[in-house]
């Protein structure tokens, strides 16, 4: 049986410097909150939905940011189809459509997963972006 001991620290070989210790980074997953799973069965459409867990995949570690360059925009639509690629302005629907459910998240020019429903990252990380998100909302 392995055992595994608690590490909080850490010290840099070059500096001697003491550092805090973080886990190594694992991107196989994504948190799904409670209030996200009603949301998804009782708002989302099937394209949508299948929208959301194709953004799952790319959605980028610790600051669920998305970034949609048109070449993932292909191959998301690939995803999406299934047999045959789902045309663009289907794409652009779903894709609006999560944005009104305020699933995806427009911050500056950033689109950004909730992280209320979603996060994909340290759950710390989570908290500083929460912050971040709830300032902009009380800006709007």
């Amino acid at each position: 049986m392995k055992k595994w001991n608690t590490i909080t620290e850490s010290i840099d070989e070059i500096t001697g410097e003491v550092l805090p210790y973080s886990k190594p980074k694992s991107e196989d997953f994504v948190i799904v909150f409670n209030s996200a799973s009603h949301i998804i069965a009782t708002n989302c459409t099937p394209t949508e939905t299948k929208l959301l867990f194709a953004l799952f995949k790319i959605v980028e570690y610790n600051t669920n940011r998305l970034h949609i360059t048109s070449k993932r925009r292909i191959d998301l639509r690939e995803i999406i189809g299934g047999n045959k690629i789902l045309n663009n302005s289907s794409f652009s629907i779903a894709f609006k459509g999560l944005i009104t459910k305020k699933i995806i998240l427009e911050i500056d020019t950033n689109k950004i997963l909730s992280p209320y429903f979603f996060w994909k990252g340290e759950l710390h990380t989570r908290i500083k972006l929460l912050k971040i998100v709830l300032n902009d909302q009380l800006k709007k």
